[in-house]
């Protein structure tokens, strides 16, 4: 039985997993905890990658074997992963090719070299500069070359807007910048990339039109693709509302997607690994344009897969961390339809009344097929949250299943009616 070690494993995720274990040989096994790893990296990656090895050396030193290691959660797990694989002589990604990924700039000059026409205009920048030179003309939207969840992500439209990026950017960007220089001295670096630090920012042209998110892996020098999800924003804004499947997007669409995910794909040498590749569509002009590239399959796609393929999948990365042609069941899940839905709050507020956890589960048993990851507790300051965009706060994660469209907003509906948050704004 394969023993798959998970880095930075949370309790959603585990959930998850058992869902894998129900149905393959797999054994998995945390690694280091996620608030050691995820939310208390700063300045110690070294000793995260000493520490993690070291556990996996006393496994292997107890007669077993590790076979595999994996990761669900973006910066720094995804980049810590092949670095770890590496070490232990087990199969995944180079480093290099991840970060030909993760990095806005590196990734913005690799894509700009297959497709150039679905790239926008970018330039880079450090923020901290007296009079930092932005080459673009706004709009545009403000970024670090590595953040998660887009923190630190702003867009300019003005002076006032530059001005209040550049303060919130000049304060915060070490919050990533620390962790990832450390992270890119394992690497080997052109001299192009090495003189952009995780201090460094990048700037880009506003894309907009519809998003999808294009869900494959690269194994063997093929590039495959098992999914397509539709997100949606909340009117007027960037942030997610929610992520759906199946796609409805047109087959032409979807075609014109995974052909340039697998052209990028290849161009960066990927392999053994999972990733999601996010999309613009402009209907008007019918011009196809790409956001980002995750180096790794999206936890926030798990469940849905589960609900409408029947499995997660989790079992894509499990397969490929032991070296498995990745194999996943095809519409046999129990609903048509899935979505993750966003629970937001747009200005600050305190949390004056939160569902505890057998709240939580009663939900989930009258609202068939719920899944509900709460984000906020009683007496939470929303502004205080981690892990947040600039404009906005999640309150929970809502996943529903259901056999249309209008099934899934209903489900959602009555989830936060039940789930009965209650908030006192902040003046």
């Amino acid at each position: 039985m394969p023993n798959v070690f998970v880095l930075a494993l949370d309790d959603f995720n585990r959930r998850q997993l058992e869902r894998v274990e129900r149905a393959t040989d797999y054994r998995f096994h945390p690694l280091l905890g996620f608030e050691e790893v995820k939310r208390n990296h700063h300045g110690k990656i070294p000793d995260i990658i000493e520490r993690a090895s070291d556990e996996l050396d006393r496994f292997a030193g107890s007669g077993d074997s590790a076979d595999g290691i994996i990761g669900f959660w973006d910066f720094p797990v995804q980049t810590l992963v092949p670095i770890l694989r590496l070490r232990h002589g087990l199969p995944g990604p180079t480093l290099e090719s991840v970060l030909k990924c993760e990095h806005k700039y590196w990734s913005r000059l690799e894509q700009r070299a297959v497709v150039p026409d679905q790239v926008p205009a970018f330039t880079v920048f450090d923020p901290r500069a007296e009079d930092p030179v932005i080459d673009l003309e706004p709009p545009y939207w403000l970024k670090p070359v590595k953040s998660t969840g887009s923190e630190l992500c702003f867009l300019v439209a003005d002076d006032d807007d530059l001005g209040h990026a550049l303060a919130e950017l000049r304060q915060g960007i070490e919050r990533f910048g620390v962790s990832f220089d450390q992270l890119l001295s394992y690497a080997d670096l052109p001299d192009e990339v090495a003189a952009v630090t995780g201090h460094h920012c990048i700037a880009e042209s506003v894309l907009s039109g519809d998003r999808y998110t294009v869900s494959g892996y690269a194994v063997g020098g093929e590039v495959a693709i098992y999914g397509v999800i539709d997100a949606f924003t909340y009117p007027g804004t960037s942030s997610f509302a929610r992520y759906q499947y199946p796609s409805k997007a047109p087959a032409e669409l979807q075609e014109r997607m995974i052909e340039t995910a697998t052209k990028v794909m290849r161009r960066v040498g990927f392999g053994d690994e999972a990733f999601n590749i996010e999309f613009f569509h402009d209907r008007a002009q019918d011009r196809l344009a790409l956001l980002e590239i995750n180096p790794r399959m999206s936890q926030s796609h798990g469940d849905l897969y589960a609900k409408v393929d029947g499995l997660p999948n989790q079992k894509i990365v499990s397969d490929l961390a032991v070296g498995r042609r990745p194999e996943l069941p095809r519409r046999q899940g129990t609903y048509a339809y899935a979505a993750k839905f966003y629970l937001r709050q747009f200005t600050d507020a305190v949390v004056t009344r939160a569902p505890d956890a057998e709240a939580i589960a009663r939900v989930e048993r009258e609202v068939d097929g719920a899944v509900v990851d709460l984000k906020i507790a009683e007496g939470t300051l929303l502004s205080e949250l981690s892990g947040q965009d600039a404009y906005s706060y999640a309150l929970a994660h809502v996943y529903v299943g259901g056999d249309s469209e209008e099934a899934l907003q209903d489900a959602y509906a009555r989830c936060v009616e039940e789930l009965a948050i209650d908030l006192q704004l902040r003046a």
